[in-house]
C-alpha cells in the first residue's frame, strides 16, 4: 500500500513510502533521477539513482528496474 509520494518535475525526482505486508516499517524509495520520453505519441518513463530503505530492495530495483523504460498511461501526463 502506497502512503505517501512525492515528484519534484523540476528537479526530475521522486519519493515513494510503501506498507508492505510482512515488512515491520515503512519502506522509503528515492529516485534520485528519471527520465521521460516519447515515441509514437506515447509516454515512457526511466528511473535512474534509485535507492529504498532494505537494501534488498535497492537490489531488486537496480537489477529489474533502473534503467529500463516503461510506458505510462495517458492520464500520467499530468503528473510528471
Amino acid at each position: 500500500r502506497v502512503l505517501f509520494r512525492s515528484i519534484d518535475t523540476s528537479k526530475k525526482t521522486m519519493r515513494v513510502e510503501l506498507d508492505l505486508k510482512g515488512e515491520a516499517s515503512r519502506i522509503l524509495i528515492n529516485v534520485g533521477s528519471y527520465e521521460l520520453s516519447e515515441k509514437n505519441g506515447q509516454i515512457y518513463l526511466a528511473l535512474k539513482d534509485v535507492t529504498a530503505s532494505r537494501e534488498w530492495i535497492t537490489g531488486v530495483l537496480n537489477k529489474y528496474v533502473v534503467s529500463r523504460t516503461f510506458r505510462l498511461p495517458d492520464a500520467a501526463r499530468m503528473l510528471l
